[in-house]
Parts: structure tokens; C-alpha cells; sequence
């Protein structure tokens, strides 16, 4: 039995094969991406509780931690088999590290003078899962010296100061915690953007990558659709609630047409037409950091459908938090695809930068009505919006079909 065992340990420890073009994503990397619908659950319950924009501001950065360890699984797993090898075992372990760090979000950011145990919890998670991946896409990078110098330079070296960093902020506490935290992640992104120029990355697979980052988006969708019921659980049923339900439904149907109806199969087409470096900066830019606004925009709009749901009784005006939240968040989103259409395909959709606009404008009449009214109102315009760009179906369809056989 000991030596089946020993003879089976190498086969373990391997890398899998990279993907080819063609492959598509594994049912074992969905079973990953679910701990991170969680995360985003618990990154909208910590903006609900500080109901503050400071709050906001610290669950867009918890965000945009989760959303830079996401990215790093997603690269590493175009290089090689997520559900192979040694590669299986170490996403086990993240997705392990991962579950804990989404445990502590609620409590990352403690008042001064608090115990910043939590938040220290919640970096070693972080830090545990990116250094985890660093170590894996080593192995994975094989004898590509260009790869793995970049792996070293981007993502191995970093880790230590950046976690001391991030680490002082976490025993400074109160609010230069935050702006530590931001500074620092702000920093270590930007290090490694200008990393990639002189990068080994490389895209294997268009197929993959596309349909990779379109489940990251299907999936903060139903992360909103996860708080709109629980939202909904707590409040007792009523015309008001059920009415109020279907527009929130509605409004998660209308983010899905913005990116998936003409988008999402159109920039597949564009990615899978460049090669090498070019469709590694392609990926890098319209991908890893593009869609970042894009589930930023998703999760904002459901901390605004939660806190309109939560009062959907009351006669008073939903107010400018909610009205901020709700609008701001699909402005930010229909803002995120008009710049991740400009670099995927280098024409601008001026009609989703003039909507977003829009959005933004009528927040001082959404905030003036009681929650169903807003909701009611918001919902109508982001709708009547899209069926607008529709209407130009002819324009819109002609550009999207020539990127697509262009």
C-alpha cells in the first residue's frame, strides 16, 4: 500500500498540460468561484453596516483584494489545469484561506483602539492565498525563463512588504487603516501593471479567458440576487415586497443584456484573433483590470436594491444613500462596459457613457420618493435606457457583428 502510494506521489505533484485554444472552463474552477459569491455577500453586508460612503470606499477596496486574488487564480489556471496535480491541491487550500478571510469582512475595519485581531485574520488569508499562487505558477511556468521571472517580479517579491504594510495598518487601526490599506493596494497593482509590460504572460486559450471573466460576472449577479432575497426574508410579505422583488429581478436581467447580449460574444471573437503579446495585453487590460468597475458597479447596485427592499414600506424619501448607491452603481457599471468595449474593440459606445450620465442625474429625484417609488423609477430609466441603445439596433449590431467577423 506504501509504495502504490509513493509511486502515485509524483503524478501528484505535477503541473497539468496548459490550456489550448478551445478549452473551456472546468466545473472544479466553478466549485472555487463559489467561495468567493460568499465573499461578495460579506463585502455587501460591510457597506450596509457602515451605511457610510466611507463605507463604501472600504468595501470597494476589500473588493478589490478579493478581485486581485481572483485574477491571479484566473492566470494561473490559463496556464495550466486547475483540476490537476499539485495545482488541484493548492486551489483546495485557498479556497480555504479564502473562506476564513470572507468570515472577518464584516469586522476588518474595527474602530480605534479595538482588537485588530480580525483584521490581521483577514491578511493572512489574503496573503496566504496570493503567496500559494506565486509558488504554484513557479512550478507551472517550467523551464519559460521569461514567465518565471515574471512571476517573481509580480507576484513572489511583493508579498512580504506589501504585508507588512498592510499588516501596520491593521495594528494602527481606525481610519489610517483605510487609507494604509488603500495606498498600498493601490501601489502593489500599479507595480504590477507596469510589470506585465515586460512580462512572459500569456493567454493560451481566448474561449476560456472570455467565458472565465463572463462566470465572474454571472456570478457577482447572483450574489445580488442573493442579498435581494435575504433582504427580502426579513421583511413581511406584501404587494409592496413582491412588486418590489420583480423590479430588482428586472434590474439584474438589465446588467446581464449590457455585457452579455452583444459584448461578451464579440470580444471573445477580438481576443481570439490576437496573438501572443497583443492578446496578453488585451487580457490584461479589457479583462483583468476592465472588469474590475464592472463587478464594482454590480455590487454597489445591490447595497442600493437592498436598502430600498429593507424599507419598502416607509413613506419617506429613500434618501441620498441609497439613491447614490442604486443609480451610482449601474452608472458605474454601464460606464465599465463603455471602457472595456473602447479597448477591446477601439471605438467608443458613446450610448453607455451618455446613460450612465443619465443615472447620475436623476439621483436627486430618486432620493426625493419613498423606496418603491425609487426603485420603481430607477429600474424604469436603466431599462427604458437600453431599449434606447436598442432602438439603434442597426448601428449597435453592425459595429459588433464587424469586430466579430472583422
Amino acid at each position: 500500500m506504501g509504495e502504490r502510494i509513493w509511486t502515485a506521489l509524483p503524478a501528484l505533484l505535477r503541473v497539468g498540460p496548459h490550456n489550448e485554444e478551445g478549452a473551456r472552463v472546468t466545473t472544479f474552477e466553478l466549485f472555487f468561484d463559489l467561495v468567493f459569491v460568499f465573499s461578495f455577500t460579506q463585502v455587501s453586508r460591510l457597506m450596509a453596516e457602515q451605511h457610510s460612503a466611507f463605507g463604501v470606499l472600504q468595501g470597494i477596496l476589500v473588493l478589490g483584494m478579493l478581485w486581485q486574488i481572483w485574477v491571479s487564480y484566473g492566470w494561473l489556471a490559463n496556464e495550466t489545469r486547475a483540476d490537476r496535480g499539485i495545482v488541484r491541491f493548492g486551489f483546495v487550500l485557498a479556497s480555504v484561506l479564502i473562506f476564513v478571510l470572507a468570515l472577518t469582512i464584516p469586522a476588518a475595519f474595527p474602530e480605534a483602539g479595538q482588537s485588530s485581531a480580525l483584521p490581521l485574520i483577514l491578511l493572512a488569508g489574503y496573503f496566504g492565498s496570493r503567496l500559494i499562487h506565486a509558488l504554484l505558477y513557479l512550478k507551472a511556468a517550467g523551464q519559460s525563463r521569461d514567465l518565471r521571472s515574471a512571476v517573481i517580479r509580480n507576484s513572489l517579491l511583493p508579498i512580504l512588504p506589501s504585508a507588512t504594510i498592510f499588516a501596520t495598518g491593521a495594528v494602527i487601526g481606525g481610519p489610517w487603516q483605510t487609507w494604509i490599506w488603500l495606498g498600498m493596494f493601490a501601489l502593489d497593482s500599479f507595480g504590477v501593471y507596469l510589470g506585465t509590460a515586460l512580462s512572459g504572460w500569456r493567454v493560451h486559450s481566448a474561449g476560456y479567458w472570455s467565458e472565465r471573466f463572463g462566470l465572474i460576472i454571472i456570478l457577482g449577479l447572483g450574489e445580488s440576487i442573493v442579498a435581494l432575497g435575504v433582504g427580502a426574508a426579513q421583511v413581511k410579505l406584501s404587494p409592496a415586497l413582491i412588486g418590489g422583488v420583480a423590479l430588482a429581478v428586472l434590474v439584474g436581467f438589465a446588467l446581464w443584456w449590457a455585457y452579455f447580449e452583444r459584448m461578451q460574444p464579440a470580444s471573445e471573437h477580438i481576443l481570439s484573433q490576437a496573438r501572443g503579446q497583443e492578446r496578453a495585453k488585451l487580457a490584461g487590460d479589457a479583462y483583468t483590470y476592465l472588469h474590475y468597475p464592472l463587478l464594482c458597479g454590480i455590487i454597489i447596485t445591490a447595497l442600493g436594491i437592498e436598502v430600498a427592499i429593507g424599507h419598502l414600506g416607509s413613506d419617506h424619501p429613500l434618501g441620498f444613500y441609497g439613491a447614490i448607491a442604486l443609480c451610482g452603481g449601474i452608472s458605474l457599471y454601464l460606464a465599465g462596459t463603455g471602457f472595456y468595449w473602447r479597448r477591446m474593440a477601439h471605438w467608443w459606445v458613446w450610448t453607455r457613457f451618455i446613460s450612465g450620465t443619465i443615472m447620475l442625474a436623476i439621483i436627486p429625484a430618486i432620493a426625493a420618493v419613498p423606496p418603491f417609488a425609487a426603485l420603481a423609477l430607477a429600474t424604469g430609466a436603466f431599462v427604458l435606457l437600453l431599449a434606447a441603445e436598442e432602438a439603434g439596433h442597426k448601428w449597435w449590431k453592425s459595429r459588433t457583428a464587424a469586430a466579430t467577423t472583422g
